[in-house]
């Protein structure tokens, strides 16, 4: 044992510090980083310019080196649209579309000194989607305009030229009549208008047919001899004045002792037909919509009718017997004496009794239908 050195103080035994390498000296230790993270770069800046300390130490160079923050910022453009010309454009395309449907409707037909303006409609339609398409440049703004100004100036120019230049062969009020041909086995009549109240009965006289007439509109009679039949077309003009009043009355008498198909077109109508003093054999009434009231006869073979909107009452006689095809697809149906046999089929209950049958077939978008026995 070694002796004790005189004047040399005795040292406590201490623990051995164990040396962490690539370790920062507690006396260079830096502060730690402020929680501001506003301030992180302007501090990690001054770390490294007071201490060049590499290290690889993960730990350590997450504050002492820097990463490269990057920021996507995206922004959106908001489109702007020219909506006025675009405007413009469509209006004009529709009121063209108006036209086309109103001549696919037989409803008038517009010419100017014999050039009917139908054959240039599609020219507009192919240029109006042009001008749609391409509708942010000034070609598109200009020839939009320039399609607008065609077609509603040039329309409403029509308009008032035909205002000015009513038809000399208008008719406001008159009586026609037709003689009788006894020479034929039957006769046909179609009945075709736009906008009328349409009383038709079967009358006792010398005449096949007759009728007082009532518009400022003129009505077109053709009549012809084909085959074994009688035909007569009764329409009215289809070169319309755009100002006139398409509403008209027509009061029509038929003779009851001659076979008779009727056939009636018509836009709106207001329909009293009463068949119970006539050979009437097969009767169809299309329509876009109409309001009819129909006394139907014995000698009525088929009857067809078919409109988008309707109210219709039907008068049946009660010695016939009646198979019904009904479709519609809104509104009501009302029957009396009928039995369902499918799901748009219904046969009268004296059908197995009745003398004759009578077929119907009625076809409605929407309507309100009635079918009552007539006493």
């Amino acid at each position: 044992m070694d002796p004790i050195q005189p004047n040399q103080p005795i040292q406590p035994n201490q623990p051995e510090k164990k040396q962490i390498p690539n370790q920062v000296p507690e006396t260079n230790q830096p502060t730690p980083p402020p929680q501001d993270s506003t301030s992180l770069e302007s501090f990690i800046r001054q770390s490294s310019a007071e201490h060049p300390v590499e290290s690889t130490n993960p730990s350590v160079q997450w504050w002492i080196q820097p990463q490269p923050q990057i920021i996507e910022k995206v922004v959106y453009k908001k489109q702007r649209v020219h909506g006025f010309f675009r405007t413009l454009t469509i209006l004009a395309l529709v009121v063209i579309g108006f036209l086309m449907l109103l001549e696919t409707l037989n409803v008038f037909s517009l010419n100017i000194n014999g050039f009917n303006l139908n054959l240039i409609y599609p020219i507009f339609i192919l240029f109006g989607s042009v001008v749609i398409w391409s509708y942010k440049g000034l070609f598109g703004k200009i020839f939009g305009l320039l399609l607008f100004l065609v077609v509603v100036v040039g329309f409403f120019t029509i308009w008032v030229y035909t205002s000015l230049n009513p038809s000399t062969e208008t008719k406001f009020g008159s009586y026609i009549s037709y003689p009788f041909s006894s020479s034929t086995q039957y006769s046909k009549l179609y009945i075709n208008n736009l906008i009328s109240d349409i009383t038709l009965i079967g009358k006792e006289t010398d005449n096949f047919l007759e009728w007082n007439y009532w518009s400022d509109r003129k009505l077109l009679v053709f009549s012809g001899y084909k085959d074994n039949f009688q035909y007569y077309s009764i329409k009215e003009e289809t070169n319309l004045n755009l100002l006139q009043n398409y509403y008209s009355v027509l009061s029509l008498g038929v003779s009851s002792t001659q076979s008779l198909y009727l056939y009636m077109k018509n836009l709106l109508s207001l329909q009293k037909l009463d068949l119970s003093n006539t050979l009437v054999k097969s009767v169809k009434i299309h329509s876009a919509a109409m309001i009819s009231d129909i006394v139907v006869w014995s000698s009525v073979n088929d009857l067809d009718i078919e409109s988008a909107l309707a109210d219709i009452t039907l008068h049946l006689p009660k010695d016939v017997g009646v198979k019904l095809t009904y479709k519609h697809l809104v509104w009501q149906l009302e029957l009396m004496d009928f039995e369902q046999k499918g799901k748009w089929y219904f046969e009268s209950t004296n059908i197995a009794s009745a003398q004759k049958v009578i077929n119907i077939t009625m076809r409605f978008g929407a309507a309100r239908t009635k079918i009552v026995w007539k006493e």
